[in-house]
């Protein structure tokens, strides 16, 4: 039995907590013998808790002006809780555990599961070269295995990732191909690209020889009982999507549709609701199975709960579309240090995703919001990993913005230099007047003209560098976001403006230039056109 709940505001009445946890505090007391002898934390989910996590999410979504945001809880390896909290949109829907959201990142597990599942029948190795089934990768390709792709270790980077939500929305990831194949290496280090499982999802499709969204639903989404799960984003609208919210600046949240390109279905194009991803997450904790159905062995999700260091200094691992920190890991505390932590998140302009899971204590949780605000994403994060103290007992932590300064500002700060480049550009008009009238510029005028040409000069810099550094994107994947393409026309428009003024005084300089000039032996030559003496 499943408490849910649905609202525009305040706590829900939470009934029907799983009653087979117990009734006294309804305590899940993992086996010590597990984690070494370690003390095992008291994990409580009982309905004080749960009106405790209900309330608490009430507050985070009105305090960061989120308008929807759904939950659901596993505890003991099944969907325990969920509830749905605000609107989906201008249309002002009720969210509901049931209400589908775009998962962003948080596709890559479903991708890996696909994997898996093809691994179990015997269809692929992870051993297998990748150009064994995308032959177009080849030479650079026959040394990266499909291992190397889900454990992001192929040589693919970021911001090759993004490039694809760029593109046109139908253009397939095969068309892509030739332009991935260069950036292969088989010895580079870990690099998070969405592009690793799209080429994943493409050899899906090829091992079967049926469409990835067909053997999605076949391998993943019917056994899991996913019935809002798609990856096509009509299917998902006649679902009931919740829309996408996007962070304007200094105007709060507005409905935005993201990019949904055809080719980004391995790693970011799926839809589904809070609870049907629960019963992915009851499925990594249930040893891999699900409602008493085998999904995966428990050779495929150790697989995909070990995974490979991401750096050689630290204690985070990335497997199967998690991310997998170790038991004890430096920035743990409390007993639940001695059990891995496993989880991932998805960010689109317009959504934002969460989840973690804890397979020893049999928990995990789901958090899907129709809001992303670029400029900070690990609120949503904090929120998660808060319930997560709650249920074990631990401290909650404040949440508070922790991206980089120039990122959380970014925005802020090329929107004032677009002002001032605009600005300044426009002030700079009258001065080039009177140089174009042979009159002197002035004082003033020659500092507005230096002023000028430096920020125009800074902002050809910011457009070329600094703004996709700071974004870890092409400004082609920047400008998708409605905010930053105002910006970024600004300063194109100041540009345009500048280059007019400079070629303008540059055409006066050569009408105005004098009319004679003397020869090798000092003889003045007069124009034809010169009146006589």
């Amino acid at each position: 039995m499943t408490a849910r709940a649905s609202r525009r505001g305040g706590p829900a009445v939470v009934t029907g907590v799983v009653a087979r946890l117990g009734i006294a505090g309804c305590l899940l007391v993992a086996s010590a013998s597990a984690t070494g002898g370690a003390e095992a934390p008291d994990v409580t989910v009982d309905e004080a808790v749960l009106s405790r996590v209900d309330s608490y999410l009430t507050l985070q979504r009105d305090e960061h002006g989120w308008p929807g945001l759904a939950a659901a809880l596993v505890a003991d390896g099944e969907v325990a809780w969920s509830a749905g909290y605000g609107t989906t949109g201008p249309d002002r829907r009720d969210v509901t555990p049931q209400t589908p959201f775009l998962l962003a990142s948080v596709s890559k597990s479903l991708t890996a599961v696909a994997v898996m599942r093809l691994v179990d029948a015997g269809i692929v190795s992870l051993d297998d070269p990748v150009t064994d089934h995308l032959p177009e990768l080849a030479p650079r390709g026959d040394e990266i295995t499909l291992g190397d792709l889900m454990v992001q270790r192929s040589g693919l980077d970021e911001v090759l990732g993004v490039e694809v939500m760029a593109a046109e929305p139908d253009v397939p990831l095969d068309d892509n191909l030739r332009r991935i194949e260069p950036a292969l290496r088989d010895d580079a280090g870990f690099a998070y690209s969405n592009t690793n499982y799209d080429a994943l999802a493409l050899v899906v499709e090829r091992a079967i020889g049926r469409p990835f969204a067909d053997v999605l639903d076949a391998e993943v989404f019917d056994p899991l009982a996913m019935a809002t799960a798609t990856t096509d984003p009509v299917a998902a609208r006649d679902a009931g999507l919740a829309d996408g919210h996007y962070h304007w600046l200094l105007a709060g949240f507005r409905p935005h549709v993201p990019p949904l390109p055809d080719s980004a279905a391995g790693s970011y194009r799926m839809f589904a609701s809070a609870e049907d991803v629960a019963h992915a997450i009851a499925m990594h904790v249930g040893d891999g199975a699900y409602a008493g159905r085998r999904v995966l062995s428990s050779e495929s999700l150790a697989v995909l709960h070990t995974g490979v260091p991401v750096a050689a200094d630290g204690d985070a691992r990335y497997g199967g579309g998690l991310w997998v920190h170790p038991p004890n890991s430096a920035w743990m505390t409390g007993a639940s240090a001695a059990y891995p932590f496993l989880e991932h998140d998805g960010s689109a302009l317009g959504y934002r995703s969460y989840v973690w899971l804890m397979p020893e204590l049999g928990l995990g949780l789901v958090l899907l919001a129709n809001a992303n605000d670029w400029s900070d994403e690990s609120r949503l994060p904090q929120v998660g990993f808060n319930i997560r103290q709650m249920l074990l007992g631990e401290d909650v932590t404040p949440i508070e913005g922790r991206s980089e300064p120039l990122r959380r500002w970014g925005k802020h700060l090329f929107a004032l230099l677009a002002i001032a480049q605009l600005a300044v550009t426009l002030a700079a008009v009258a001065p080039v007047r009177r140089l174009r009238a042979g009159r002197p510029a002035g004082r003033g005028g020659r500092a507005v003209l230096v002023a000028a040409t430096a920020l125009t000069a800074f902002s050809g810099y910011a457009l070329v560098r600094w703004i996709p550094d700071v974004a870890a994107a092409p400004l082609r994947v920047v400008v998708q976001a409605p905010d930053a393409r105002i910006i970024v026309a600004v300063m194109l428009a100041a540009m345009a403006l500048a280059a007019c003024l400079a070629f303008g005084y540059l055409a006066s300089l050569r009408t105005t230039r004098p009319a004679h000039t003397s020869d090798a032996g000092g003889t003045q030559m007069r124009s034809p056109a010169a009146p006589g003496p």
